[in-house]
This record gives C-alpha cells, structure tokens and sequence, in this order.
C-alpha cells in the first residue's frame, strides 16, 4: 500500500507511476479486444445474417463474467492479485490466438465457422472473469485515497481509447486485409500488454496475501456486506444498467447501419462514435464531477446513455445516429467513474475482491441478456424499436440512480468525502 503523506497528485503525474503503465498496457490490450469485437460481428452477421447470432457471440464473451467471477474475486481476496491479472490476459490472448489459427488453417466461409467466433468469444470472457477482480482490486494498492477518482478516471481511459479507435481499425482491417490480418494483429497486442505485466510484476512489490488474518474468506461475504449498504447496491446496480446500454453498440451496429442504407463499413464509425463520445467525457469529467458532485453524477450520465441511444433509434440519417450514439458515449464515461468511484471508496479492502466480483458481474455479466433480448428484438421487429426499449430501459435507470438515494450510507461511508458538492473531490 502506498504512503497517504503528501498532497495528491495530478492525472499526468499518475500516468508516470505504474498506474499510467498499467493504463497504456489496458489500451494495449482493450483496442485488441475491440478491433476484433466489430471484426467479428461483421463476420458472423455475413456469415449468418442474424442480429440474434451476433448476439450470441456477446453471449459466450460475458457469460463467464456471471459464472466465475465470485470465485476468482475471493481468490483476488486472498492471494496473489497481479499474478491473477497476468494469468487471465493470457487467457483473452488464446481466444485471438484461435481465431488467427482457424483463419489460415480452415477459413470463415460458413454459418459453422461463426461457432468458431463464439468459442474465441467465450476464451476471452474467461480471461476477463479471471483479471478483472483482481485488476479493480488492485489498483487502490497503487495510489493514495485522494487520487482514487483520478486513478479510476485512468482505469477508465483505455476504455475510451480502445471505443474511439478500435472499433474502426478493425472493420478496416477486416474489410481491408480480412480474418488472419486482423486477429492477428489483436493477437500481437495482448501479447504486449502480457510483456508489459511481466516487467511490471518485477518492479512492484505487493502484498501476495491481501486478506487480513481472521477475517471472513468466504465469497458469500461479498453478498452479505451488500445486505448492509444499500448505497453499493445501488452503485453496483447503476454499473449493470451500463452495461445494457453498451452492448447495443456491438450487436445492433451492423443492423443498424443496414436500416439507415449505409455499408458494412459504417459499423466501425458507428462504434467509434460511441468512443468519441466517451473521450469527450472523460475530458470533461473533472469538472463536472465537481459541478454536480459525484452522488448526482451517476445518474446523469445514465441520463445521457439513454437519451442518445432512444436518438440512434429514432435517427433519421446515419449522421444523427452518430451523434446519438457519442452522447451515450459521454454518459458511459460520467456514470462509469461515479459509480466505479463510489465502489471503490466504500467497501473494505479485505472485500474489494469480492465485491468488485459483483461489479464485473453487473458490468459485463448484463450484456449476454442485453445482447438476447436486443438481438432477438431486431429479428422480430427491427433495430429502431430495439434501440428505442434499450434507452427506456436506460432512463429508468437512471431514475432508480438518482442522486438523493444515494445518501443512504453503507457500512463504511469512506466515500462520502468524494462528493465535490462541497468542494472535497478527489
């Protein structure tokens, strides 16, 4: 754990500690995940012509996210969290891994081979169950209490990087230079972010057991802490609510870009819009946060999502769709950093574990339902009713999240400070 003593320092001073290497490995690593993301989804949709299809792929990639990640949240509980990163990067590896070994060996030619996509989805949702506890939980070890809202901004920023980019590199270079070029390429940039986890691994030294002596190591510990801090709930309830407004940005851009006449390769402007969007609001974000304080700030952002998303469906022509779709882009980065923050400043570290567990299930364990009920609602009525229910949806969300139901206190209010109402931010 680092020393509290000094004052806290900046964005760009944080992007010279280890935080700022673990965020330019994440771009690294999420920019691979993206490209072959829309990649993929524009294989399977030309390969079958099924939006539920496309689905399915989200599907396999964020199941695992609601089958294992209590277990490896109690393991990043209780032992070796940078290890567990360095492990599940190596899974999510395997799955572009396959998918360049499928592309020169057999090919993508048929709606079997769309299965082949499902099963790399699925090897990099492992990977993901498996890091992702243990990255949430390991990053407040980097940095002071008061940086934490900055660190998690961070965290954030490889998300928003790899949505304003990747998204178009990879329906470039799928359209471009096709399956091998493309997971290839992927497959090279998990493999630097392994590299760069390896070096990082040797200069920090951390705690390989993070569970203090007699407390509880169980995993329904995570639950029962959550029966006493109806705020985290609320929070962890918001980070799903995200979640549903995410996905459509993979399983509905390929249908949604067929209903406005535009070619296939509009699903990577459309993606990327999205990551536009939520680069503009992590430039933002600071000063926002302060302007509405951080309990209000949640909901705000989920405000936003919706709106731009009940927009895209409603659009009239691709650019409107565009913009539609980067003001959810903005919500994502507002809401994400509210809720991920209050998290984080709340639950005890012997639990952060566990209870960022919960988060990732939220997060990305709502999208394979999302995906099914979206993908299944485009193949019955179409993409604009599809997207205009996930934005309801989205705004009853952020009513649910609204800023006054946030003062319920947990069991630890930690994260009371954060709120820049009062001038007191991070």
């Amino acid at each position: 754990m680092i020393d509290e003593d000094g004052p806290p320092r900046t964005r760009w001073q944080l992007l010279r500690t280890p935080v700022g290497a673990l965020t330019a490995g994440k771009v690294l690593s999420t920019v691979a995940v993206w490209t072959t993301n829309i990649a993929g989804a524009i294989l399977v949709f030309d390969l079958t012509g099924s939006a539920f299809f496309v689905g399915l792929v989200s599907v396999a990639q964020f199941t695992p996210q609601l089958v294992l990640t209590p277990l490896t949240g109690a393991r990043a509980d209780s032992g070796d969290r940078f290890l567990q990163v360095i492990i599940g990067t190596a899974i999510t590896a395997l799955g572009s891994v396959l998918l360049t070994f499928w592309a020169v060996t057999v090919g993508f030619t048929g709606q079997r081979d769309a299965l082949v996509m499902v099963a790399a989805a699925g090897l990099v949702g492992t990977g993901f169950a498996v890091a992702g506890p243990a990255t949430s939980a390991l990053l407040p070890a980097l940095v002071r209490r008061s940086e934490l809202a900055d660190a998690l901004a961070l965290s954030s920023l490889p998300i928003v990087v790899a949505r304003s980019i990747g998204p178009a590199i990879g329906a470039g270079l799928y359209l471009s230079f096709g399956a091998f070029v493309t997971f290839g390429l992927a497959g090279l940039l998990h493999v630097g972010f392994l590299a760069l986890l390896l070096q990082l691994r040797r200069r920090i030294r951390l705690s390989l057991r993070s569970r203090p002596a007699g407390s509880d190591g169980r995993i329904r510990a995570g639950f029962a802490y959550l029966r006493h801090s109806p705020r985290t709930v609320l929070q962890i309830l918001g980070v799903g609510i995200i979640g549903v407004g995410v996905d459509p940005v993979t399983t509905l851009t390929p249908a949604l870009a067929a209903a406005l006449g535009a070619p296939s390769s509009f699903v990577g402007a459309l993606a990327s819009s999205f990551g536009m969007g939520a680069a503009i609001g992590f430039i933002a974000l600071s000063r926002v946060r302060l302007a509405v304080g951080i309990m209000r700030l949640g909901a705000i952002g989920l405000a936003l999502m919706g709106a731009g998303t009940v927009l895209a469906g409603i659009a009239p022509a691709p650019a409107v769709a565009v913009v539609g779709i980067a003001i959810a882009g903005a919500g994502m980065s507002f809401s994400l950093n509210a809720f991920t923050t209050l998290v984080q400043a709340d639950v005890p570290d012997d639990l952060r574990g566990r209870v960022m567990a919960l988060w990732s299930m939220a997060f990305l364990g709502s999208r394979p339902v999302t995906a099914l009920v979206t993908g299944s609602l485009t193949d019955t009525v179409g993409v604009r009713p599809a997207l205009m229910v996930t934005g309801v949806a989205i705004l009853i969300g952020a009513w649910l999240t609204r800023g006054s139901r946030m003062l319920a206190r947990p069991v630890s209010t930690a994260g009371d400070e954060l709120d820049g109402s009062d001038g007191t931010e991070a």
